[in-house]
């Protein structure tokens, strides 16, 4: 079976759990059941309820005595039919919605496909803000010094970020990760 399938039926899977008390959890968060039925409508999926434990590297599996987290599929969103397209699973649990962790570690942000364009591009701190955004911003999910993320945003569309925290975390990242070119001026 190849990972795309693997993470569509992954998906379903955890879709089908979904019950009403999770979405007064999300509704917590600040994500409103319209934000999570837009994203639906764009992707097919738009959230899940999964027993998962954690692996190594910040990746996640799916484990019947692991904790309960909420799951997002990460999608290209060129590919919305059925089982095409599917590329990593992001998991977190409302009680911490700001660790998450990875199915693939493939992703190293949701609607990172936003940063291909010119126009702005909302960037949120969390899995949990994005589905409150209906999924029409960025959330990191790579902060490693080796994540694509720093040569997207260096190149990227202007980011528009609410919180200062994010702001100034992403300008130090950036600083340190994502160097400019040494340059010199021509004789």
């Amino acid at each position: 079976m190849n990972l795309s399938r693997q993470l569509y039926d992954e998906m379903t899977i955890a879709a089908a759990n979904v019950r009403k008390a999770h979405f007064a959890q999300l509704s917590a968060l600040g994500v409103e059941p319209m934000a999570i039925g837009r994203i639906g409508a764009r992707n097919g999926h738009s959230i899940g309820i999964a027993h998962v434990r954690e692996a190594r590297g910040g990746l996640f599996e799916f484990d019947p005595s692991g904790s309960p987290a909420c799951v997002i599929a990460v999608r290209d969103p060129d590919c919305w039919d059925g089982a095409d397209g599917f590329f990593d699973l992001v998991a977190f649990r409302s009680g911490q919605p700001a660790h998450w962790l990875r199915r693939t570690g493939e992703a190293f942000a949701l609607g990172q496909h936003l940063l291909e364009y010119g126009d702005p591009v909302p960037l949120v701190a969390t899995p949990a803000d994005w589905l409150a955004a209906s999924g029409e911003a960025v959330c990191l999910l790579d902060w490693s010094r080796s994540s694509p993320a720093w040569r997207h945003l260096r190149s990227g569309p202007r980011l528009i970020i609410k919180s200062p925290d994010l702001q100034t975390e992403l300008r130090r990242k950036l600083i340190e990760f994502a160097p400019l070119p040494e340059m010199e001026l021509a004789a």
